[in-house]
């Protein structure tokens, strides 16, 4: 027969797969599972360290609690708010744990319902009901919209279901409604009250689709209009006119480079003209050079004057 390896991985993938659908305590897993426990035992030391490992608290997972007083009055008036039968016998037999502590705690269980701030008499008494005192109490229920329905009388009044077929209906929970003068079919109410909580829930299933087909809707429209912002973005001429202008410019552009190249073309003609002019100078220097003979001839003269 093939047998898995666990490792600490796999095991603590196993426990977080099971988390809210079946109890994580030690005495379950070691009967459902116990190759798992044997294999988490072996890894991690103990199932505490397990599901502590997994990130549990065990305190809140482990099956078997410490029972203090405060937590056994608290569970006790829990049960009394629900409906729920608190005879010993019926705690012994559903809710074993408690009426053990009650007894660890109090001594006995008339003293923990009286520690609750309940009579016990009272609970003691709903035993002994008469027929008159039953048929008024199932009325009452009635009266209140709750369903006589076998189930529901079964989870919530097991004490009335059970004194009512004892004692009104030979062992027949319909002959005791009927002796109390309440002729309904509770299984034709149940189906319908099923068909009619199918039918609710249905309709919640379709409103909730619709609202998601809405919001996918939506958002599809949404990315839609997003594209074709982008689109009409990318294809709008808001560039355009920059570019023609820019072309527009460069004709201008041109015509300014072959003014500057006039200008500069230019510049050399005022140079030669500016050379020019000493040219002219120096030409008419000459002239005044030749006065100079006239000015050396003047010393013949006075050589002249002195002969005479």
């Amino acid at each position: 027969m093939f047998q898995r390896r666990w490792t600490s991985e796999k095991i603590i993938s196993h426990i977080l797969a099971r988390e809210g659908v079946e109890p994580l305590n030690s005495h379950y897993y070691a009967t459902t599972y116990p190759d798992v426990y044997a294999a988490a035992e072996r890894f991690f030391g103990s199932w505490c360290n397990t599901l502590e490992s997994c990130g549990f608290s065990y305190q809140e997972i482990r099956k078997y609690r410490t029972w203090n007083r405060e937590r056994v009055l608290n569970e006790i008036r829990k049960l009394s708010e629900v409906h729920s039968p608190l005879s010993s016998k019926f705690v012994q037999t559903d809710h074993r744990p408690l009426y053990m502590a009650a007894l660890k705690r109090f001594g006995n269980w008339g003293n923990a319902i009286r520690a609750a701030g309940l009579e016990y008499r009272r609970i003691r008494l709903r035993r002994l009901q008469t027929p008159e005192e039953l048929k008024e109490e199932i009325r009452r229920l009635y009266q209140r919209g709750e369903s006589l329905s076998y189930t529901y009388m079964r989870n919530k009044y097991q004490y009335l279901l059970a004194s009512g077929m004892k004692k009104l209906g030979d062992g027949s929970w319909v002959r005791a409604r009927e002796v109390c003068g309440i002729h309904i079919n509770c299984r034709k109410l149940a189906a319908e009250a099923r068909k009619a909580a199918l039918q609710e829930e249905e309709r919640k299933r379709q409103e909730r689709n619709e609202k998601q087909r809405q919001k996918r809707l939506q958002k599809k429209q949404q990315q839609q209009a997003e594209q074709q912002a982008l689109l009409k973005a990318e294809k709008a001429p808001k560039a355009q006119p920059k570019k023609a202008a820019a072309v527009k410019s460069q004709p201008a552009k041109r015509a300014a480079k072959s003014e500057k190249a006039a200008t500069v073309k230019s510049q050399p003609a005022k140079t030669a003209a500016v050379k020019t002019k000493p040219a002219k100078a120096v030409k008419a220097q000459p002239a005044k050079t030749a006065k100079t003979p006239a000015a050396k001839a003047q010393p013949v003269k006075t050589a002249a004057k002195k002969k005479k």
